[in-house]
Formats: structure tokens, sequence, C-alpha cells
């Protein structure tokens, strides 16, 4: 039976889990709950209490509909993206969630300062470190710099021993518009880190195995392609033609 309830008064759109620390997402001990309504608000509830609000987010003026929300562990932030391809980034300590940051797709930058030409279709947070390779400048000779301490947007929250070997979700892994992949740290989203020709068309979905450190992804032209990386590039593993529309794709811990 269930141990608590929480009564909605307006439809909901998904929900999901916060995690604070490593520790906590592997005994799947949530901090918090979110869930996000058909309004674009979004609010965060005690798991234990759940008629108890942690804090309550509210999308841009601007914004005309939140497509894909998280939490990301490793600098304690939520993140969502918008139906126009924005980035928010959101602190969410407080009753209301504060908004930090608003990126549009053309604010990520190669590492020659030249701005993207493709929107953000889709979306979500990694531990896999991808090479750094860019497939638009046919190079591996990658001149993205680290942010030097105290320059970053964001700290990592978490041991040394969790980031040295990829514990934690420090990358964005983005779909964009025309079937390109990239991946962003997610305390510096200014600069891409790597850049990956995967698919031809719109990417809808992206999806981390994170024990295999391998991906799924999804495009318009309804393809699945499981892929990872390789002697420093990318390696597409598999490919399926769904001929059928997929809105839900789950991963399984273990598997």
């Amino acid at each position: 039976m269930a141990s608590s309830y929480y009564i909605s008064k307006q439809p909901i759109r998904c929900l999901g889990k916060c995690f604070k620390t490593n520790q906590q997402r592997e005994s799947n001990n949530p901090y918090a709950l979110f869930i996000s309504f058909d309004d674009d608000s979004i609010v965060l509830l005690n798991p234990l209490e759940p008629d108890v609000i942690i804090s309550t987010i509210y999308p841009p003026p601007t914004s005309n509909q939140v497509v894909k929300v998280f939490y990301c562990t490793s600098i304690q932030r939520m993140f969502l993206l918008l139906k126009t391809g924005s980035i928010c980034v959101y602190h969410v300590e407080k009753e209301t969630g504060t908004l930090e940051q608003l990126k549009e797709s053309k604010s990520l930058k190669d590492y020659e300062g030249k701005p993207m030409t493709q929107g953000v279709t889709c979306l979500d947070t990694c531990n896999t470190r991808p090479p750094q390779y860019d497939c638009e400048i046919f190079s591996d000779l990658h001149k993205y710099r680290e942010p030097e301490p105290g320059k970053a947007d964001y700290e990592f929250v978490g041991t040394l021993e969790e980031l040295e070997n990829d514990l934690l979700d420090t990358f964005l892994v983005i779909g964009l518009s025309k079937g390109t992949i990239i991946f962003v740290r997610v305390n510096n989203l200014d600069h891409i880190y790597s850049r990956f020709s995967i698919h031809r068309q719109a990417i809808s979905q992206i999806h981390e195995v994170k024990e295999h450190k391998i991906f799924l992804s999804i495009c318009e032209e309804l393809q699945l392609m499981i892929w990872g990386f390789t002697e420093k590039r990318e390696q597409v593993y598999q490919k399926f033609d769904l001929g059928r529309e997929v809105f839900t794709v789950a991963v399984s811990k273990g598997n």
C-alpha cells in the first residue's frame, strides 16, 4: 500500500527524483520528488511528507512549454529544456526556485568561438566522459580547457574519486535538430566539450546506460542508435528502424 500521497489540482506532465549525492542515488533515497505540471510550473516535494513543498519553480515569462526536467546531482541544480531549445538552470534551496542561467542554442560555442547553427531538441545528464573530438572541425586536437578553480559556473559536489571514475553526472548530452550530438560540462555551459555526428535528422530522445558507458538515441526518422566510444571516436554498435513513434524509454539498472 502507498505510505503517502499527493493530490494534484491540475494535470501532471511528468515526475522524477532529486538526489543530492551519489550515495542517495545508489540507495534510491531521494531528498525530493519533482512534479512538472501542465502549466509549466514545477514543485519539489518532501518524499516522506508529500504535502510539504520544498521549492516551486516558475519558468521564464517567455517560455511556451517545458519539455524536459531533471535534477543534476553533481552541481545540485534543476535543469529545464524549453520547446524553443533554451536551457534553464535553477537553484532550488529556497521556497521559490531561482533562475540562474538561461542559455539559448546559439550561446553554445566551439573552441573557435563559433556558435551552433542547430537547435537543441533534447538533453539529459550523463556520467560518461566523451573523447574531445569535434566532427565539424574533423579534429581531436580540441582546445577545450577546464575552467580554473573559482571561474567555473558551479563547483562539483562529490569526492575526487567519484569525479575521476565518472560516477557523477558532470556532463550534459544534447541532441540537435540535424542529428548532431554534443557534450557540454554542466559547470561550463558556454563551451562545447565534444561534438559527434550520429543521426541525419532531429534527435527526439537520448539516454545513457551508465554501467556500460553507452547511449541510446532516437531521431525523427524513427531510427534507434546504440552507440558509445572506441579509441577516442564515436562507435555505433547497433541500429534499428522502429517503424513507429516511441514516447518513453526506460533504462533498467544492471542490464
